[in-house]
């Protein structure tokens, strides 16, 4: 039969098996006369062809399945040599001039052909009439079709990538190296994402980004999922089922955090021995609400951090100048701090539409807007109970046998002048202590991202202008495990006791990139790298003092932030947090009233009041007395006697319209009696350092006391 024009077997065949592979199965022959062979397998049969060209072969293989399959028999010319099928019984030529004897041998009725009684029939997907003319075929109609076995592709990678998407943008983004062994670097930009490349020449760069663009976008996977989670506490929640994370989304992630750091250190002598750990937030927004997004919504990174070491105990403050722990996921949630403030900054200047929090008017504070989410990228598993497993032995991708070992799932301390952790024995510190010589400890990395996970990542200051803040994902670069990072981040303290309404425990999605960083042995560095969204360049902070080189205060200690907070609490502190200052006495405040019988105890309308601060004792200071007072101990001047008016209402439940000022925060309050005004967040922090007592070997071992007893 002869072609029509522009038809060859392939497309033909094509036409009607759209999954037709065709595998070379060898080649034969010197240089200038090869031999090559093709096979093609369909409803579970192999034909063969060889040609003198990979095309050619291809078109005889394609002819012989078109003959037996069809009895289609095609004119190819005399180049072309077609083997016959080996899987089938019959001997006969296949180019044969005679036609195809009927019925064919063995009974089986090839589809298309005239049924023939006792023949079996094979099961086709639509019946194919006998054709005289290949030209009139109506193509197959489309139909879903199974996912057929990768196959390796013969393209060239940049050719494959503009065939599959179209748009695909090569540039050139430099090149190192001396002048004999240069290496070029490319990049290509496919659908909103970019991927890069290297290699010895420019060519072979944009190759190697061609091919990192079709590996991702074309072998999506998710990584496994989760571990037997134990229960939730009651009224919790149910736990999801099998969360995972997009293999992309935690590359995503990975990639703009290493290029935050390497735009950062370019400004910086030596910056590579800064980068032992990284550790940085993205946050990705997307109108979903989910938060994780597509490839073209991308995502910033909005802090971000290196460091191993944390302060000597010489160096301590108790004016809180200097930073304690300097791990590099300790410090990059600092840094997430001073971006949460900028953004409330927006709202209490009236521009909250430029912000990514909105005020809750029920309970007057701020929330994340929908769809924002904040993702952790660490370099390596926090150090504690998440790398407390060996990665190179043959069970480290199965369950461990032992997963209530002394060693697991217990809280950790790192050392002073030291890396690595040691199991928490309700270590005791004091101030004189530590400066007498007691090594200084630190609860490890793995037991704070657990706490972040059910106190949140804002903290108690920020506690009181805003609801908690949970992370969506923590994206591992090394050193990886499914089973040990989830308990350690999650799962173990997921049994706690009830919490209050705005928090939980929160359950991050947990990934790790698709090309893990083997393990490093660069001495661990004296300095910490930390970095906020719109800061002009980065900081370090020497590890040992806590402070700059110059000894100058680092923007991340507490003091400075705690003067972030005063900042705001004029616009932004909600009204019943203004008025536990006043039961609690904190501060000197002036306090007016309309009531009529309120202002008659006090003497006249809006007469000012003052209520005095707590001794240590929490009594009231003795030797001062409030204006119109009876005793000391009822501030408002208002006795049980007058507290009723003439008709039975209780006139000490009249609102006072009370100035709290930020000066006289500053003034009056230490810092840790205004972290306590967060009683949600203390509550919940309660319940948790329980939970550690009890379960995890160790109470929350923390500071001494006196260095959050400071005033601004």
């Amino acid at each position: 039969m002869a072609m029509g024009r522009g038809s060859n077997p392939c497309m033909i065949l094509n036409s009607y098996h759209r999954e037709s592979q065709y595998i070379l199965v060898g080649e034969v022959g010197p240089a200038h006369a090869k031999e090559f062979t093709y096979s093609v397998q369909l409803m579970g049969r192999e034909f063969r062809g060889k040609g003198k060209s990979k095309k050619l072969a291809k078109q005889a293989a394609a002819a012989n399945a078109l003959s037996e399959l069809y009895s289609l028999r095609l004119s190819l010319g005399s180049e072309q040599a077609v083997e016959a099928d080996f899987t089938s019984d019959s001997a006969s030529d296949n180019f044969s001039d005679q036609p195809p004897t009927w019925p064919p041998p063995g009974g089986i009725v090839p589809p298309g052909g005239p049924p023939l009684e006792g023949a079996v029939s094979l099961p086709v997907e639509a019946p194919q009439p006998q054709l005289d003319d290949l030209r009139d075929l109506e193509p197959e109609p489309k139909r879903p079709r199974p996912d057929p076995a990768p196959i390796p592709s013969t393209l060239h990678p940049v050719t494959e990538l503009t065939q599959k998407y179209q748009g695909a943008i090569f540039f050139f983004t430099g090149e190192t190296g001396p002048s004999h062994n240069r290496v070029y670097e490319a990049a290509v930009k496919v659908r909103g994402w970019e991927f890069k490349g290297s290699g010895p020449t420019k060519k072979g760069a944009k190759s190697a980004a061609a091919e990192a663009a079709l590996e991702y976008l074309g072998n999506i996977h998710n990584v496994g999922p989760h571990a037997a989670h134990p229960p939730y506490a009651e009224g919790s929640g149910a736990l999801p089922e099998d969360p995972k994370v997009s293999q992309m989304l935690a590359d995503r992630i990975a990639t703009l955090s290493e290029e935050k750091f390497t735009e950062l250190a370019a400004k910086i002598p030596n910056s590579d021995k800064l980068k032992k750990v990284l550790a940085a937030v993205v946050m990705m927004k997307g109108s979903s609400g989910a938060g994780m997004v597509s490839g073209e919504v991308g995502g910033e990174v909005v802090a971000l951090a290196t460091g191993t070491k944390c302060i000597g105990g010489e160096y301590l403050s108790d004016s809180g100048l200097a930073v304690n722990d300097s791990h590099a996921e300790v410090v990059v949630r600092r840094s997430l701090l001073r971006f949460f403030y900028s953004q409330l900054d927006l709202c209490a200047r009236g521009k909250e539409d430029s912000s990514i929090f909105e005020k809750r008017q029920s309970t007057g504070k701020h929330v994340l807007k929908p769809g924002v989410s904040f993702h952790l990228y660490i370099s390596t598993s926090p150090c504690g109970d998440a790398r407390i497993f060996s990665p190179n032995e043959e069970s480290v991708n199965q369950d461990d046998p032992h997963p209530n070992r002394h060693s697991r799932g217990v809280a950790r301390v790192k050392i002073e002048q030291g890396e690595g952790t040691v199991l928490a024995e309700n270590q005791l510190q004091t101030w004189d202590g530590i400066l007498s010589g007691e090594r200084l400890y630190t609860m490890s990395c793995s037991d704070k991202i657990a706490r972040w996970n059910v106190l949140g990542l804002q903290g108690a200051l920020l506690s009181i202008y805003v609801e908690p803040v949970y992370l969506k994902s923590i994206i591992i670069g090394s050193l990886f495990h499914q089973q040990h990072l989830t308990r350690a981040v999650y799962s173990r303290v997921s049994t706690i006791a009830t919490l209050p309404e705005s928090y939980t425990v929160n359950l991050p999605l947990l990934g790790t990139i698709s090309r893990p960083a083997g393990r490093s042995t660069v001495k661990s560095p004296n300095f910490s790298l930390n970095w906020s969204w719109g800061d002009p360049e980065a900081e370090l902070v020497n590890c040992h003092t806590g402070k700059l080189e110059n000894l100058v205060p680092s923007r991340l200690c507490k003091q400075i932030l705690f003067e972030s907070f005063l900042s705001l609490w004029n616009s932004l502190s909600p009204e019943a947090t203004r008025q536990q200052v006043i039961e609690k006495r904190l501060i000197l405040v002036e306090a007016t009233t309309t009531d009529p019988l309120l202002s008659a105890s006090l003497g006249k309308v809006q007469t000012p009041v003052q209520v005095l601060p707590f001794c240590e004792d929490r009594s009231p200071v003795p030797t001062q007395r409030s204006f119109n007072s009876p005793t000391t101990r009822d501030p408002l001047g208002v006795n049980e006697t007058a507290k009723k008016s003439e008709n039975g209402t209780d006139a000490s439940r009249s609102p006072l319209k009370v100035k709290v000022s930020a000066m006289q925060l500053r003034k009056h309050c230490t810092y840790s009696q205004v972290k306590d005004l967060a009683t949600d967040y203390q509550a919940s922090k309660t319940a948790l350092c329980d939970l550690f007592k009890v379960q995890l070997g160790s109470p929350w071992i923390g500071k001494p006391a006196e260095q959050d007893q400071f005033r601004l």
